[in-house]
């Protein structure tokens, strides 16, 4: 079930100004610069008690929540077979479950491209967030492989994923920024695994395009590809054992930087930007 919550008051970036957000959309008025991410009627949703079928909350932005019965399982005979929680949206999204919810898809668990809209000609770089507290799994059947986290911020700004656990037949976690402004950043505080059906997946695939791209997390199974074509640093931080290998590319940023306790396989590095390139293995 899905309930939704209006919303009467939100912060925004300001600068020299004063703006009032209602129900029916956002007035502002322009004593100086208001950044205003949101346009429209637009209300938080709040995903509820234990679901079978896909979960599909529609809006722009997209703001949805967890309480603390919810749980979706597709994966069952009389479940819908698709993606535990499907996210799309033209003006950013935001999903978080705080309540250890546990998400499993009978192909992707959470499924999430943010497209970002076109103002007067110009990409608003909203952002795409996920933050979850449970464990978020993706499974497989008849041949299919499918990815635990599938994430894509499209001509957006920053994308942000913060998990748990992560378990998948395909890719663990699989995130882009895809012509986008903004950092990719991913931190897992569980155990991340991946390719246990596909042997080309990984436990993080990450790609950026923006500016910074960072993982920083524990154990991760099936290892982890890093591409940065951004800017900025390209940052891989684990705490656990990587199994497969590390293969990390900095194309056109500054630094690249690993650090790592153990890798079991090998770790290739690449660094064609302007700053260092250094590995720590402790």
């Amino acid at each position: 079930m899905t309930k939704t919550i209006a919303n009467a008051a939100q912060n925004f970036t300001q600068s020299g100004s004063l703006a009032r957000v209602s129900q029916r959309g956002v007035l502002a008025l322009m004593l100086g610069t208001v950044a205003l991410p949101v346009s429209g009627v637009w209300a938080q949703q709040v995903l509820s008690g234990p679901q079978n079928f896909t979960q599909s909350p529609t809006g722009s932005p997209l703001v949805v929540t967890t309480d603390s019965t919810f749980s979706v399982d597709t994966t069952g005979l009389s479940g819908g077979g698709g993606k535990g929680i499907n996210l799309f949206s033209t003006g950013g999204i935001s999903f978080t479950d705080d309540n250890q919810a546990a998400i499993t898809g009978y192909t992707t668990g959470i499924n999430a491209i943010n497209s970002d809209s076109l103002v007067n000609g110009v990409h608003q770089g909203t952002s795409l967030t996920i933050t979850t507290t449970g464990v978020v799994t993706g499974k497989s059947d008849s041949g299919y492989s499918a990815d635990g986290i599938l994430a894509t911020n499209e001509y957006g700004g920053d994308l942000t994923i913060s998990v748990a656990s992560v378990i998948s037949a395909g890719n663990g976690i699989h995130a882009s920024g895809v012509q986008n402004t903004g950092a990719l950043s991913i931190t897992a505080t569980g155990a991340v695994s991946g390719g246990s059906f596909n042997a080309n997946s990984l436990g993080i695939d990450a790609s950026n395009e923006g500016t910074d791209l960072t993982i920083s997390a524990t154990t991760v199974t099936d290892g982890i590809r890093a591409l940065n074509k951004g800017s900025g640093l390209l940052s891989i931080t684990t705490t656990g054992e990587v199994t497969n290998r590390i293969n990390a590319y900095n194309k056109y940023g500054t630094d690249l930087t690993i650090d790592v306790a153990n890798v079991s396989g090998n770790i290739l590095a690449k660094n064609y930007g302007t700053g260092a390139l250094a590995i720590t293995a402790s």
